[in-house]
């Protein structure tokens, strides 16, 4: 069953459409058979596509724009391919038309992932790939640990807003992935935080904050940390500039873009793994303009921490 039409394609990725016999049923076919459901995982795929009536959100605000922006970004490159009598300059702006449609791509990449962290992780009770409908309780501790006060809800930010941390008198179920044996003071076993900024607009010379993400005091280990927005000014000659932290501002990353034309709306993902010696991690993203006449606009952005280790 394909997930998207050839008119779907041509009415979300492309301003002016295009013959639908460009688009190769091959290509769709692996976008949706090998890409979507490796993002998916194959028992929210085969769910998918067996009753997608029952996931209308997923299919229509975040798969669809996934494929199809994909599905232009691999048949912009079968195209340049396939004409031999492309010239040097011609096939250098087809390779920037490429490289921007695959930034686009994976910006959708990014949504549909955190959308399916955020939604089906814990709403849908998805552990490991594997959809749980009964949970059971663990199996009571080898040492009762000592009765302290019920610890507070989690900070805001974090994927489990809505779940409390581990009682000692009350063992908690599977999705909580805690560890209460042998006296151990409990705590996740995977640490996952982010959070999101809409609308901030850009409108000086001087950094203002976009949006900062503060974890609690976590263990050591390894971290990926990921950034995700995308920002639009509106005049093309001159650039806006960003600059991030991961220590609350005592060394910064910074750089410049310009955008290509000033009714853009340009899509930035960065992500990349690192040890972390244990404790608080205070992130900031933070833009300024080149030129004060000028607005810019993040339209949207997240901070994520990922506990790979």
């Amino acid at each position: 069953m394909a997930l998207i039409s050839k008119s779907e394609i041509n009415e979300i990725a492309y301003l002016i459409a295009i013959p639908e016999d460009d688009f190769k049923d091959s290509v769709i076919s692996t976008v949706q058979e090998v890409d979507l459901r490796s993002i998916l995982t194959a028992p929210l795929y085969d769910a998918l596509i067996a009753d997608p009536a029952s996931y209308v959100q997923l299919l229509n605000d975040y798969c669809k724009p996934y494929m199809a922006h994909r599905i232009k970004e691999l048949t912009m490159t079968l195209q340049k391919t396939e004409d031999p009598t492309t010239s040097t300059r011609a096939s250098e702006i087809v390779d920037a038309d490429v490289k921007y449609q695959a930034d686009i791509a994976g910006q959708h990449y990014q949504n549909l992932n955190l959308y399916i962290a955020r939604t089906y992780s814990i709403g849908a009770r998805w552990v490991s790939g594997i959809i749980i409908d009964e949970i059971e309780a663990p199996p009571p501790p080898i040492v009762d640990p000592p009765i302290d006060p019920a610890p507070p809800v989690p900070q805001h930010g974090h994927n489990c807003d809505d779940i409390f941390l581990p009682d000692p008198n009350n063992p908690p179920d599977l999705i909580n992935l805690c560890n209460w044996a042998n006296g151990v003071e409990d705590r996740l076993l995977i640490d996952y935080f982010y959070n999101s900024a809409d609308n901030v607009v850009i409108d000086s010379e001087t950094y203002l904050p976009v949006v900062s993400l503060l974890t609690p005091d976590i263990p050591a280990g390894t971290y990926e940390f990921k950034l995700a927005f995308t920002w639009s000014l509106n005049a093309a000659t001159r650039s806006m500039y960003f600059q991030f932290t991961l220590d609350g501002g005592t060394s910064w990353t910074e750089w410049v873009s310009e955008p290509k034309d000033s009714t853009d709306d340009i899509p930035f993902s960065y992500f990349f793994p690192f040890a972390h010696p244990g404790g608080i991690l205070d992130c900031r993203l933070e833009s300024r303009l080149e030129n004060a006449a000028d607005n810019g606009l993040i339209s949207f952005s997240d901070i994520i921490i990922d506990r790979k280790s």
